[in-house]
């Protein structure tokens, strides 16, 4: 159990959200306003534009919140998770908020509720304190009520998806005791951080009402599977299998579902390269998956598949 900020202050905490954008001129505005439009104070804003193209930094200087923010431009274009650093480098705040530019807060009482639960943690029991969301997509919406998971550690090992970024606030301290964004990371820096402050001992409480209007891309529309998409995935995953190794040991079957994810990845990749080497990583994988969780069908199924695979390939070649 991790002790609770015992500095003395006067009035309530600051809370620091940190805003980053990128070519998104038409949108940031109204994530801005949704912030300003919370009911609790004091607040400071931080917008980070990493090096947008698009116009953003004059429409941003247009608007008439702009005295009431910190904007930040990063000369050249590195990424969410550099400008997510950039951002909490500038924030003064007890609290931490990182918000999408495409997303909105719809809730006015979201921080002054999700700041009270915090300062009635006397213990300093929770890291996070979060929300449930609003999905928008491009045929529908909904809200998604996130519950949490009876074992939320393993769950986090396993993969995020309760925990969204634009409706989360974190303990300061525990972001920093988990330490920074990784940078190299090409996607999921967000669930990383979640990770790793509740595997420090933070526990993570859930508003079940939906207070975000959280975008996404349906998952039902026909996108191309690309090259570089399967390589971040393939990265993601190995990342998370080598960062957490030890914590694994503990979580079989969470290890094995993330071999197995990770075989599909590299399997896909084969496919697309025509590489049988990534057929043999995906194969070892899935063997891997298997013998971590004997009795899931689908690693099994994934590696004889694979092994038929790649004797009618030899074949085909010889």
């Amino acid at each position: 159990m991790n002790s609770a900020n015992t500095h003395a202050r006067v009035g309530p905490p600051t809370v620091s959200i940190i805003i980053t954008t990128y070519n998104r001129k038409d949108l940031v505005g109204r994530t801005v306003r949704s912030v300003l439009e919370q009911d609790y104070r004091p607040i400071e804003i931080i917008v980070v534009d990493d090096c947008s193209t698009d116009g953003t930094p004059e429409s941003i200087r247009s608007e008439d919140w702009f005295d009431q923010i910190t904007y930040v431009r990063h000369e050249r274009n590195r990424g969410v998770q550099h400008a997510s650093n950039t951002g909490y480098e500038r924030a003064n705040g007890e609290f931490l908020a990182f918000v999408g530019d495409d997303d909105r807060w719809s809730d006015p009482s979201k921080l002054s509720r999700q700041v009270r639960i915090f300062q009635e943690d006397t213990a300093g029991r929770y890291g996070i304190v979060t929300t449930s969301v609003h999905v928008i997509q491009p045929e529908r919406s909904f809200d998604r009520v996130i519950r949490k998971p009876r074992d939320l550690t393993g769950h986090l090992l396993d993969h995020n998806g309760i925990i969204y970024g634009s409706a989360a606030v974190l303990r300061r301290d525990a972001f920093e005791y988990a330490g920074r964004f990784a940078e190299e990371l090409p996607k999921g820096t967000d669930s990383d951080v979640f990770r790793r402050i509740v595997l420090l001992g933070y526990d993570v409480y859930f508003l079940h009402e939906a207070m975000v209007d959280y975008h996404e891309d349906s998952p039902n529309r026909m996108t191309a599977v690309t090259e570089r998409a399967i390589l971040r995935s393939i990265i993601g995953e190995t990342y998370k299998l080598n960062r957490y190794h030890s914590d694994y040991t503990l979580y079989p079957f969470r290890k094995a579902r993330v071999l197995y994810r990770l075989g599909t990845h590299h399997e896909a990749l084969s496919k697309i390269k025509e590489n049988p080497s990534g057929l043999r990583h995906a194969r070892a994988l899935y063997l891997r998956s298997a013998l971590l969780a004997p009795h899931r069908l689908r690693p099994w199924i994934g590696f004889f598949k694979a092994a038929v695979r790649s004797i009618a390939d030899r074949i085909g070649t010889g």
